[in-house]
Parts: C-alpha cells; sequence; structure tokens
C-alpha cells in the first residue's frame, strides 16, 4: 500500500513538473505580484527595468487601444493583468517567441504581455481584443466555439499594419481554406510566411463575411450569438456571398 502511494505521488510530482515547464509563462504570468515587476496600477505591472518616466508612455497607449478598440468594434469591459516586459531576455521568460505581445488565457485571469520594446498602437489594441473576446466567452466557451481564424480576423479589423493587409478581395477557394483554420495548431502552422498569409486571409474573410453583421449589430451582438449556442457558419452563411 505505501509503495502505491509512493508511486501515485511521484506521478503527480512529474505531472505537475512537467505542466509547470510546458505553461511556465502562464505560471510566471499568474505569479507576477510576487516578482520584482512595479505595479502602477491594479492589474498593471511593468518590469523593474523600464524607466519610471515610461509609465505614462504604458498608461497612455493601453488608453488609446481600448479607444480604438471601442470606436470601431465594442465597449471594452476586459480587466486582463497586463504586464510589460522590456526587451529580448524578459521576453523570452514569458515565450513571446519573437512577437511584440500576446495574450495568455486562463481559467482564473487572461494576461496581456507586452513587449514595450517593441509593442505599438496596433499591437496593443489587436492583443486587447483578444483579451476582450476571451472574457466576454468566458474560458471554456471560447475554447469550444471561437475558431482561430475568426478570432484573430476580428483582432486584425483594428490592426493596421501593413503587413497583415491582403492585396485585393479575398477568393472564394482561399475564404473556405481560411475558415476551415479553426485551432491554433491549424493556424500557426507551416513557415513565417505562411502564418502571414493566414493573417492577411482572417482580416479578408472578417471583412467579407462578419464585419457587415458587426458595423449593423455590434461584435457584442456576435459573441452573445455564439455564446448562445449559434455556429460561426450560421452567422456568417448570409455575407459570404
Amino acid at each position: 500500500m505505501r509503495r502505491l502511494f509512493k508511486i501515485i505521488l511521484i506521478s503527480c510530482v512529474l505531472i505537475f513538473a512537467t505542466l509547470a515547464f510546458a505553461y511556465s509563462d502562464t505560471v510566471r504570468a499568474s505569479t507576477i505580484g510576487f516578482s520584482d515587476y512595479r505595479q502602477i496600477e491594479p492589474k498593471l505591472y511593468v518590469s523593474s527595468s523600464i524607466e519610471l518616466n515610461k509609465d505614462n508612455q504604458i498608461l497612455t497607449l493601453l488608453q488609446d487601444a481600448k479607444s480604438r478598440i471601442t470606436q470601431h468594434l465594442i465597449d471594452v469591459t476586459a480587466t486582463p493583468t497586463i504586464i510589460a516586459v522590456n526587451g529580448s531576455r524578459e521576453a523570452e521568460q514569458f515565450k513571446l517567441n519573437g512577437a511584440p505581445g500576446k495574450v495568455l488565457i486562463a481559467p482564473w485571469d487572461n494576461y496581456l504581455i507586452l513587449d514595450l520594446e517593441r509593442a505599438n498602437l496596433d499591437v496593443v489594441a489587436h492583443e486587447f481584443v483578444h483579451a476582450e473576446i476571451a472574457e466576454r466567452l468566458g474560458y471554456i466557451q471560447r475554447m469550444r466555439k471561437m475558431p482561430t481564424w475568426l478570432d484573430e480576423g476580428i483582432a486584425l479589423q483594428i490592426d493596421y499594419r501593413p503587413r497583415y493587409q491582403q492585396p485585393g478581395e479575398i477568393s472564394n477557394e482561399e475564404f473556405e481554406r481560411i475558415t476551415r483554420l479553426n485551432s491554433p495548431k491549424s493556424f500557426w502552422n507551416g513557415s513565417r510566411e505562411h502564418i502571414i498569409t493566414n493573417y492577411q486571409s482572417a482580416k479578408a474573410a472578417v471583412e467579407r463575411s462578419v464585419l457587415p453583421i458587426i458595423e449593423e449589430h455590434g461584435l457584442e451582438y456576435i459573441l452573445d450569438e455564439i455564446k448562445n449556442g449559434k455556429s460561426v457558419t450560421e452567422l456568417t452563411n448570409t455575407n459570404q456571398k
């Protein structure tokens, strides 16, 4: 009996260690309050290596991003924990993998990670949309019902970086391809150039099929319909042609 207990205990420790390693960015984010990061507002932490005179720059950037989202998509109600890192070494600790920002979605909170050296208004607004969608749908509903192409395509509607703008209209064939990329694994698969193409096509697909609904009813309407069980196909069918 004691041997069985030891086996179970060791197995649990190994499983915990494996998960902690695999999700080290989420673990680090969820314990940010115990780190040397400075808290300058509730749920807003900045690296201790960031100069104090940049605090207002961070606050202005966040406010401008929220204003852009409110103007074009939806009233911002999300309150993610925001963590501003400084440079590639700190970015690696949160597994940014070269990106200027990302959102970590967890059952207990959402974490908006920004590399202050590289993040601009487009990046912050884009990532904040992800946080808004996640908070409005909830952890489980977002995982089950929000396709990655749609999540990214919506966020790109207020992201004006030129590399994500597709030249010309999206073809029917490409529309069908991109709207099958429902999972992160399928969306972020392939070369960097291919992934950028996915971003471009997701943006164009939303412009074609979802943006008219947003303009008429608002993004909140779409999220409520998805949350209440309506499929994305049902929502977008009437706008695909």
